[in-house]
């Protein structure tokens, strides 16, 4: 699909949003193994993202502290390769099959 293969040519996914709800794209760029940055909102990436191990979450609007992460995570390749393994690992937890088993689960309880 078309958000795929625009998640494909990038090597970090920012996600500005003021308000979110459980991010799809999210999901989706870290299925890329895109290292992800939000802003830390109410809901939404909080959720999905481990501050430090899978992404980071920057707290207050601060496009300062953004940018800051942005520059590191291109200039340490160490770092990217820790959280683009991470968030590949981490996101499997949301695919379709997972969630389908987990629900039966709790039907089934």
């Amino acid at each position: 699909d078309m958000v795929k293969r625009e998640l494909e040519k990038a090597k970090i996914f920012v996600l500005t949003s003021i308000c979110e709800s459980f991010s799809l794209v999210l999901c989706e760029a870290m299925e890329q193994g895109l290292p992800s940055l939000s802003f830390d909102i109410d809901v939404g990436p909080k959720e999905i993202i481990k501050d430090g191990y899978n992404g980071f979450l920057i707290e207050n609007r601060n496009k300062d502290k953004m940018a800051q992460k942005i520059i590191e995570l291109v200039e340490n390749r160490e770092l990217w390769n820790e959280i683009s393994a991470n968030a590949l690992e981490d996101v499997s937890k949301y695919y379709s099959e997972n969630v389908a088993h987990g629900w039966i689960d709790i039907i089934e309880k």
